[in-house]
């Protein structure tokens, strides 16, 4: 095998994209990822923030302290950042300046905590998934009518759609003849089969 000749520097500098002094120190300059984010949500979704806001609150309003925004926007921030789970998602925001984010994204004045995981678990599991589906239609539609996916396109005319399949119930009898199922082994040997 022959050893390929590595490049010099200054080859390597000559291959790369001419950029002025000004561009390289923007590129170098620390960005502020709540100022990206709310740049984000302004181009493509200039309603998000109000809709969050609209969404009807289903708890006791003489027990409320935070508002449903708040515990929905701090959701759809645990996604965004990868928070594995609502424990580390609480201890993660408990910090003076997420909180100060939050309230500068929702245009909150004086906020100075961010509920407990619990109080934001004990909201989702009595609000109602119809609001939230809307909103995620409504995003969806601004995306498509603006062509953000266009290159994304299988074979330039179909949409590729992701599932992300999550176990929602199981059963230890088939209960259709679509079912999915899993089956448990032990030594090769068939133990349990859940559908």
């Amino acid at each position: 095998m022959i050893a390929q000749p590595q490049p010099t520097e200054q080859e390597k500098e000559e291959k790369r994209p001419s950029i002025s002094r000004r561009e390289r120190r923007a590129m170098q300059k620390p960005k502020s990822l709540v100022r990206e984010l709310l740049s984000i949500i302004h181009s493509f979704f200039p309603d998000l923030i109000s809709q969050l806001k609209n969404v009807k609150d289903p708890r006791n309003k003489s027990y409320v302290k935070y508002e449903i925004g708040i515990l929905l926007l701090e959701r759809i921030l645990g996604a965004i950042f990868s928070v594995d789970s609502m424990r580390s998602q609480t201890f993660g925001f408990n910090d003076d300046t997420a909180i100060a984010n939050i309230g500068e994204i929702l245009r909150i004045q004086g906020l100075d905590e961010l509920p407990h995981h619990d109080t934001i678990n004990n909201c989702f599991e009595r609000l109602s998934p119809t609001e939230l589906e809307a909103i995620i239609h409504k995003m969806i539609k601004a995306l498509t009518r603006r062509n953000t996916f266009n290159d994304s396109r299988v074979r330039g005319s179909h949409w590729q759609v992701l599932v992300d399949g999550t176990t929602l119930c199981s059963f230890n009898e088939r209960h259709c003849d679509k079912c999915l199922f899993r089956r448990y082994k032990k030594d090769g040997e068939v133990t349990h089969i859940e559908y």
